[in-house]
């Protein structure tokens, strides 16, 4: 199974401003601390996650049992693809869940990097962050994570937006602002399809914004 992400990004100041909405708030406030800790002693942060902890670091508000949390780490991509392996390898060896990396215009595109990495490790999963579906159609979209996926034996993840510096950077879109045309319903038709997508039989997709005839992934 490929597994997909939602990411809510944060930095460290914007913390005691964020709503409590079902305990977001309070869960950034464990994760960061945890963090903070894991910079500086890897194995003994795994302490700062027991349920006493988290309750006294959130004012006793934090009620939910968390055995182990699982931590991505983000690899900047315009490290070479040896030392993007080389820090792949690390990261596994630490106990990280998942290596991820930008889709930058003017970096190594992401699937060579992994496939590198795929060869150098053994339990770490992948993926691109975040991948537009108006950078890249769809169908190639699955191309290119089937693929992967096949290559890491099930260890691909991927992240899917609608696109910032690389849709600016071929010009199809001004600036960060702006919204791509019908940028909310691509993305909701490019997940729909990569869940549907199947190696058993063939599908035709046709949505508002794509449209897909009759195509099935190889086994």
């Amino acid at each position: 199974m490929i597994e997909g992400s939602l990411f809510w990004g944060l930095k460290h100041r914007e913390v005691d401003k964020m709503p409590d909405y079902d305990g977001l708030e309070i869960f950034n406030a464990a994760s960061l601390a945890f963090m903070d800790a894991y910079t500086r002693d890897a194995e003994s942060a795994w302490s700062f996650l027991d349920p006493g902890f988290i309750r006294s670091a959130t004012n006793g508000r934090f009620i939910l049992t968390i055995n182990r949390m699982k931590i991505d780490i983000i690899i900047d991509p315009t490290h070479t693809t040896d030392e993007f392996s080389e820090l792949g390898v690390i990261a596994e060896n630490l106990g990280f869940n998942s290596v991820l990396t930008a889709n930058y215009p003017s970096a190594i595109d992401p699937f060579i990097n992994f496939t590198a990495l795929a060869k150098e490790t053994k339990k770490i999963k992948m993926g691109p962050v975040a991948l537009s579906p108006f950078e890249t159609h769809p169908l190639k979209l699955s191309n290119l994570l089937f693929g992967l996926n096949q290559y890491t034996e099930g260890r691909a993840k991927i992240s899917i937006g609608g696109g910032g510096g690389t849709l600016i950077a071929m010009g199809l879109k001004p600036d960060r602002r702006t919204m791509y045309p019908n940028m909310v319903q691509g993305v909701r038709e490019c997940v729909q399809f990569l869940k549907k997508l199947s190696a058993n039989e063939p599908i035709s997709f046709n949505k508002q914004v794509f449209q897909i005839k009759d195509q099935n992934l190889m086994d």
